[in-house]
């Protein structure tokens, strides 16, 4: 780790750093079947020296995160070559506005990759303005099925595929986001079928296939408005998302196709309805 204070900062009484530098940190986070992590708590009196930073670079940094409040062994998520570059913007001097870049790679405990993630864009908290993208690549979603349970498949799901990019965009505390959501390499285990003999996905696997294209892939767009400093969802709101974003779906498709797909799966549809009503009615 290096640190590159500002003297003159310093002479005026300021903890002023131009740049921090970590090469090759590691962090373990643990979090308790309570849901605590185990950071540390300062147990310091008084108001803390304030730290202005103008600058922070992260290389090669590894983070792994072990869950005990979904499995009491502890679940593990891994991050590796997680890099990190963010700065205060130069001009105009009086501006907070942080220019940011990262990336990394989820990898599992023996070390092949689960998928990527990259986040980059600016920030400024003051205006409470930003434009950014985050993406996540190739990620096999059933690594972390202790965490969606049956929700995304309540039989064997073998693989799936997730390549989904958002778009966040604020201006004066109105924050804009869209996300293109990408689900594709199904494979479902051949021992656990539905009552109707099909492999089931999710809520229903039939149902969901009024959703996919010829290849069986899920495409999905989200669309959600919230305010920058409290960017919070309602279950109405989630609702319309859902409504609207299959709706946007539907449209898309070969009426043709769409007819016969809802023909042939009259009963599965009808079963996927009622499930995402249980759910709503579970989640209020």
């Amino acid at each position: 780790i290096s640190l590159y204070p500002n003297i003159l900062g310093l002479l005026g009484g300021k903890v002023l750093l131009n740049k921090v530098t970590a090469i090759n940190p590691s962090l373990v986070l643990i979090q308790s079947d309570q849901g605590k992590l185990n950071l540390p708590v300062s147990k310091q009196k008084g108001n803390p020296a304030k730290i202005y930073l103008l600058s922070l670079y992260v290389k090669n940094a590894k983070v792994t995160f072990i869950d005990r409040k979904v499995r009491a062994e502890g679940f593990k998520t891994l991050i590796n070559n997680l890099d990190i570059h963010a700065s205060k913007a130069l001009f105009p001097p009086s501006s907070l506005r942080i220019n940011f870049k990262s990336t990394a790679r989820f990898i599992r405990p023996e070390g092949d990759t689960l998928g990527s993630i990259s986040f980059s864009g600016w920030v400024d908290f003051s205006r409470k303005d930003m434009d950014a993208k985050l993406e996540l690549a190739d990620l096999d979603v059933t690594y972390f099925s202790a965490y969606y349970g049956d929700f995304i498949s309540n039989k064997k799901l073998l693989s799936a595929k997730l390549n989904a990019t958002t778009y966040f965009n604020a201006k004066n505390n109105d924050l804009k986001t869209l996300t293109k959501f990408r689900l594709s390499d199904l494979t479902y285990s051949k021992e656990e079928k539905d009552p109707l003999g099909v492999p089931c996905l999710g809520l229903s696997k039939k149902a969901l296939d009024l959703f996919t294209d010829a290849n069986g892939n899920l495409n999905l767009e989200f669309e959600f408005n919230a305010r920058f400093d409290k960017p919070e969802m309602t279950i109405s709101e989630l609702q319309n998302i859902i409504l609207k974003s299959t709706v946007k779906n539907i449209a898309s498709q070969d009426p043709q196709d769409l007819l016969e797909k809802i023909t042939d799966n009259i009963e599965s549809f009808k079963k996927f309805g009622k499930e995402l009503e249980d759910i709503f009615k579970n989640k209020e």
